[in-house]
């Protein structure tokens, strides 16, 4: 279920987590799933829109929409709730952007008059294509080299896809049964 991922964790020697609200978690062990249409809780949701549909453009499936979000940092995840390991499935995509750990999308700046002008000229090939362009090199989204972005400590990374959660306070006991 989850071989594809073991080796990234073996060779870091870290585990992705993600924290969940106190009244979601009702067992140190469950399977789960990414929400579908996922709200964004910090970003504008339009912006989100738009940003899924430039993504999905450029062949990314793990798109904000449709991914939890993890991160090799344990006190991050702490910040969104109770910290669970999360061992994604083998039939996850992922991806995370080299440029930024956090994305927030807000309905101002300058990534905001980008994704405006992408949905202002998206019917446009040229247009389109240049904004797509820019918008790869602002975010340099990458969808393999998850040993990568483990290594980077506050990395959001998602994830779509199945995967099993187990409470990060059995750390000690994964770890003597993962890695020796």
């Amino acid at each position: 279920y989850c071989s594809g991922y073991l080796p990234a964790f073996h060779n870091t020697g870290k585990f992705l987590y993600r924290g969940f609200g106190a009244e979601h978690v009702k067992h140190p062990i469950f399977y789960g799933k990414p929400v579908e249409n996922r709200r964004p809780r910090d970003s504008a949701q339009n912006m989100q829109v738009i940003f899924d549909q430039m993504l999905t453009d450029l062949k990314v499936k793990a798109l904000r929409s449709n991914s939890i979000f993890v991160t090799s940092n344990r006190h991050v995840a702490e910040g969104y709730g109770v910290p669970f390991i999360i061992f994604p499935t083998n039939d996850t995509a992922y991806a995370w952007s080299t440029t930024h750990h956090d994305i927030v999308l807000y309905s101002t700046g300058s990534t905001a008059n980008m994704l405006q002008d992408y949905e202002a000229y998206k019917n446009k090939p040229e247009d389109k294509e240049y904004i797509l362009q820019r918008f790869q090199a602002t975010f340099d989204f990458k969808t393999y080299d998850l040993e990568e972005a483990m290594m980077k400590e506050n990395q959001e990374i998602w994830f779509t896809g199945h995967y099993f959660a187990v409470l990060a306070s059995l750390e000690p006991q994964l770890r003597k049964l993962l890695f020796h």
